[in-house]
């Protein structure tokens, strides 16, 4: 089965998978990878901080297939607000903090710790 617009690597045992839009293909390829990593992995992250639309059969399929699957409500975790969505009891969902300051190519002067030397000492 193709994993269209998902990505994943494995990190301290752990399988992590980025999804960049969830429709029901996406919800097919995470369960297959859940299946199969799941004795393997002590947790598996699912991320979905780039996902801003889920297709609402596909977040229903996945959550009627989370409740026969075999794996530990702690061992799912998921990371962005869209995560809330498909978590369920016992699910963790982690919600990165934001960078404070960006530069965008640019910088204001104000940075605390300022590497471009532009930093305005007042």
């Amino acid at each position: 089965m193709p994993r269209n617009d998902i990505s994943l690597h494995f990190s301290n045992h752990n399988l992590h998978i980025r999804c960049a839009e969830f429709a029901p293909q996406q919800a097919d390829s995470v369960l297959e990878l859940m299946d199969t990593c799941q004795k393997k992995c002590p947790h598996i992250f699912v991320d979905v901080q780039d996902v801003h639309e889920m297709d609402p059969a596909a977040v229903a399929h996945f959550k009627a297939s989370s409740v026969h699957a075999q794996i530990r409500p702690r061992q799912l975790i998921f990371m962005g607000k869209a995560g809330f969505n498909l978590a369920m009891d016992g699910n963790l969902v982690l919600i990165p903090k934001k960078p404070e300051h960006k530069h965008d190519g640019h910088c204001c002067g104000k940075c605390a710790h300022c590497r471009c030397g532009k930093h305005k000492h007042v």
